[in-house]
């Protein structure tokens, strides 16, 4: 399915895209949103965002699962 229209993203904000690998880790949205509101930049905060999860997969499952995610962020 495609999706089209306009979200309106005040200075400061981020859409996060995410596969379903980052939603059943158990970690909060709040958690994520603070992971990347605390790195030096953009990349930084998805690429720890995306270890503290895959470390979350393995703990809790033993296996990872699928996980892509796609952070975007309006600069204040």
């Amino acid at each position: 399915a495609v999706i089209s229209g306009r979200w309106p993203v005040e200075p400061g904000q981020w859409i996060v895209l995410a596969s379903d690998g980052l939603l059943d880790c158990g970690l909060r949205p709040q958690d994520w949103f603070r992971l990347l509101r605390q790195a030096k930049d953009p990349e930084t905060g998805v690429n720890e965002l995306v270890r503290v999860v895959l470390r979350r997969m393995a703990l809790l499952r033993g296996k990872p699962d699928n996980l892509t995610v796609i952070a975007l962020h309006r600069k204040p």
